[in-house]
């Protein structure tokens, strides 16, 4: 689990290289006064929100990355 604001969704032809990227297709955006909010389902099914932070749009049904840093991610344990 994480904040939206932690997840950076890029356009897959785009991204570099990095680390904790996570593979999906764009399900839906939203603009509001700043970047394109962009929900998406990851590879594995998940899903996932984040913000795009190219200036290009993403449109849905594109292959995007998300990427996210190790510091914003929290793991929630039973009990």
């Amino acid at each position: 689990m994480c904040k939206a604001t932690a997840v950076k969704v890029r356009d897959a032809g785009t991204a570099a290289h990095a680390a904790n990227m996570l593979r999906g297709q764009v399900v839906r955006t939203s603009e509001d006064a700043g970047a394109a909010e962009v929900s998406l389902t990851l590879d594995c099914g998940l899903s996932m929100v984040g913000f795009a932070v190219d200036t290009g749009r993403l449109s849905v049904g594109e292959a995007c990355v998300a990427q996210l840093d190790e510091s914003s991610v929290v793991i929630a344990l039973p009990g």
